[in-house]
């Protein structure tokens, strides 16, 4: 998922070292539409979010 990320959108986002073996995405939400920040946004959300928030936004 994450190499597909950054492959979509290379000018808005790049990887840096995470927690063991996963990577974060970083975005340059100024080089990024807002529509591919909702995507990957609502897209995480459902894995990263607190439990207690999940059911906040669709997907969740």
């Amino acid at each position: 998922m994450v190499d597909v990320l950054v492959a979509a959108q290379p000018r808005a986002s790049t990887t840096v070292a995470g927690h063991g073996t996963h990577p974060r995405v970083l975005a340059d939400v100024e080089a990024a539409s807002v529509e591919d920040l909702e995507e990957a946004l609502t897209g995480a959300w459902p894995s990263r979010a607190p439990r207690r928030l999940r059911g906040h936004l669709p997907g969740g």
